[in-house]
């Protein structure tokens, strides 16, 4: 599993290098879902990445039951909290209606509320 690993950790650095994110300010990269929970993984992504590594999750959610509160939840806790409270210079689009219907998206809605 190591070199699998290691091949997609240097893949990562490799997009990260080609769009240039080491210029940014915050030198640090988030791991989330469930492959984070990899033992030793976020050591090996320190040194292939050349930048530190920490494990995210969701932090200070209200209503947000505590078996969805590691890292394997992290990313999805995040979408549906941006999508919750959009920001408007990062959500200057529209669904199309004729793609997802609005039955879809109501199901959807109702699923997040039920579970989360």
């Amino acid at each position: 599993m190591r070199p699998r690993v290691e091949e997609i950790l240097e893949e990562v650095r490799a997009t990260l290098d080609a769009a240039g994110f080491d210029s940014l300010p915050s030198q640090q990269i988030v791991l989330t879902g469930g492959a984070s929970q990899i033992p030793g993984l976020d050591g090996l992504a320190t040194r292939i990445l050349g930048q530190r590594v920490r494990l995210g999750r969701p932090l200070r959610v209200q209503g947000l039951p505590q078996a969805a509160t590691g890292a394997p939840f992290a990313s999805a806790v995040g979408l549906c909290l941006f999508a919750a409270h959009p920001q408007d210079e990062w959500w200057d689009f529209e669904i199309p209606a004729e793609r997802y219907p609005a039955r879809s998206l109501r199901r959807a809605v109702k699923w997040f509320k039920d579970n989360w």
